[in-house]
């Protein structure tokens, strides 16, 4: 017997294994490279959302203890500074409880930001009122 016949024979008697061997390959391709676009479309939506969250932030200085007031004025005032960044804000962040008034539901692990004024000019947007 010739390779070409021993083969062709076995394609003939083994069909059905054949054909299902090529069907789980064909969906597990398919599975896989689903999981692929789905996983570089989620990345790319969280990229968004975290930039867009950022704002006109670019770089952060953080430490365990409150800054000088006056630091933020003081960055600014750098020679090189304007050249390397657009602006400066000063931001309290700490962890802490919400209580409604209400309810007296509890809301907690929140993160409590301290602004001002500067933060909003910072990121081209005005204060809203805190009465709603």
């Amino acid at each position: 017997m010739r390779l070409r016949r021993i083969v062709a024979r076995s394609l003939v008697h083994y069909w059905p294994t054949q054909l299902a061997i090529v069907g789980g390959v064909a969906v597990s391709v398919a599975v896989l490279a689903g999981a692929l676009l789905v996983g570089d479309s989620v990345r790319s939506s969280l990229r968004a959302l975290v930039l867009e969250r950022l704002g006109s932030t670019h770089t952060v200085i953080t430490a365990s203890m409150p800054f000088p007031e006056d630091l933020a004025r003081r960055l600014q005032s750098h020679p090189g500074f304007s050249q390397a960044f657009g602006g400066v804000c000063p931001i309290m962040v700490g962890d802490g409880a919400v209580v409604h008034a209400e309810t007296q539901r509890l809301a907690s692990r929140v993160q409590i930001y301290g602004v001002d004024p500067r933060f909003w000019a910072f990121h081209g947007r005005t204060a809203e009122p805190l009465d709603r």
